[in-house]
Order: C-alpha cells, then structure tokens, then sequence
C-alpha cells in the first residue's frame, strides 16, 4: 500500500514550506518544499534533518542538499529518504537556516 499525503506545515512572512509524503510499509519518501516569499535573495540555505537520542538506531534517514541560494519569489526542493528499522517514539527535527 501506498500513501501519498501533501499538507502545508508552515507559512509565515518570509518563508513558506509544504511536505509530500509518499510511504509504503518502512520507506518514507518526503518531498519538501520551500518557498521564498520576498523579494530578495536568501543565501546561506541550508535544512538538515537530526535525529536525536536513539532516533539514529532506530530510523536511517538521507538527506538530499538543496541549493544555498533561494531567489526572491522561487521555490526549491529537498528530497529526504527515510526508513524505518524499528519502533520509534521520538519525532526526527528537521532544521532550517538561512540569511
């Protein structure tokens, strides 16, 4: 079975981010999208994905790198690959950082 789930996390003035999901038994596929809402140039772009604790035994997670420059106006994308290798109750952070 498969599941594929779009949902917009966060919007604020200058940053906007929606998630695509795509899932199917342990594999985790997530699409992010991250859009620039100003006019001016974000360098310095960076989101990484860390997985506290014992998070790390328990799930494998590969970050894509997404470009450092993000455009006034433009949208990039990050593609994460995570899978599950066992029961997990902590929540993985995804942390982002520009200029």
């Amino acid at each position: 079975m498969i599941f594929i789930l779009l949902v917009p996390i966060t919007s604020n003035i200058k940053l906007h981010h929606i998630i695509n999901k795509h899932f199917q038994i342990n594999k985790y596929i997530v699409g992010l999208y991250y859009g620039n809402k100003t006019s001016f140039q974000y360098t310095g772009f960076n989101a990484q994905v860390s997985l506290p604790g014992n998070l790390s035994s328990q799930l494998m997670a590969q970050t894509k790198p997404v470009d450092e420059v993000v455009d006034g106006g433009a949208q990039k994308q990050q593609m994460i690959n995570v899978e599950c290798i066992s029961d997990f109750e902590e929540a993985p952070i995804l942390n982002i950082s520009f200029m």
